[in-house]
């Protein structure tokens, strides 16, 4: 008998947890889910809107020491849903994600990255990045990655060697004692994902001499031939055995003499500040302005230099 009151005893004080566990479990999962939860909310498609890159894999390249302490990369990323709590660059750095579109919020334009992890994170485009239509200077993305793979191996000549005074401005860097010059020839052994400072594409060929000299010289991402900016480098031989001897030499030396062609006067002083240009029934006549606080003047008619005036 007393058996049958213990075997019962047991019984409702087990049947009673079962109810008190279920209960527990039924406020776990009426709970407001965890603030993570939250931040991963999705966007509603109708707020989504496509941009040229919608869809595109993209990386997030290491960047130099100088600049991870700007609170201006550091104020950037942000999880969706989370406003005030930003995700500093070094977290980002050597990860991947997807860029799904732009939205607007509180008059600002934003990308959408769903990272590789899973995480929907926004992205605030500056003024800039607007105006130029460029994504974000940080970032580089992976098929041009392998575009640019192809290149290793390719001979190319150096054309900006010489370290300039702001890092954002600095084309080619190289750790070697003896420094690069100008129409150097070299080889191409590898791409480096690096940001330093501009708006340029975020990528490095490696480079090294027929010495064994290693240097970095930044990626061409759209010819400069003409314009303000020259190229960073030449992909084919910027001295042409047809132009002979003499000629070859004073562009080498940087200088310039009349009759000489429009593409000799850019590879020996790079490309004009601006040009000024004149048609008349004779032909089109440019004045090409080196230097904007001295001005060196170059005037070409029909192609070719018809005056220099220093």
């Amino acid at each position: 008998m007393i058996r049958h009151h213990l075997a019962f005893l047991i019984i409702t004080l087990s049947f009673c947890l079962i109810i008190i566990g279920c209960n527990s479990l039924h406020i776990r999962i009426s709970a407001a889910p965890p603030k993570r939860a939250i931040a991963q909310a999705p966007l509603k498609k109708s707020i989504l809107k496509e941009l040229d890159w919608s869809g595109k894999e993209i990386l997030f390249v290491k960047i130099g020491d100088n600049y991870k302490s700007f609170k201006t990369i550091n104020s950037k990323f942000s999880l969706l849903n989370e406003n005030d709590r930003f995700i500093n660059y070094s977290k980002l750095e050597n990860q991947y994600g997807k860029i799904l579109g732009k939205f607007y919020r509180n008059r600002s334009e934003y990308l959408l990255i769903q990272m590789n992890d899973g995480r929907n994170i926004k992205y605030a485009r500056t003024n800039w990045e607007l105006a130029e239509n460029i994504p974000p200077p940080y970032c580089c993305f992976t098929d041009e990655i392998v575009k640019i793979k192809k290149m290793i191996g390719q001979t190319i000549w150096l054309n900006k060697t010489k370290e300039f005074l702001y890092p954002s401005t600095t084309t080619f860097f190289t750790f070697s004692k003896k420094p690069f010059d100008r129409f150097d020839e070299v080889k191409i052994t590898d791409i480096y994902p690096y940001y330093n400072g501009g708006f340029d594409r975020p990528l490095w060929l490696m480079i090294k001499s027929k010495d064994g000299r290693a240097g970095y010289v930044k990626y061409n991402y759209k010819d400069r031939s003409k314009g303000f900016v020259d190229n960073y480098y030449y992909t084919t031989d910027p001295f042409p055995k047809e132009w002979g001897d003499e000629t070859i030499d004073i562009v080498k030396s940087g200088r310039i003499s009349v009759g000489m062609t429009e593409r000799q006067v850019r590879i020996s002083w790079g490309n004009p500040s601006y040009i000024n240009t004149t048609v008349t029934r004779q032909g089109k006549s440019e004045q090409w302005v080196y230097n904007n606080f001295k001005a060196d003047l170059v005037y070409i008619k029909n192609g070719k230099v018809d005056s220099i005036h220093n």
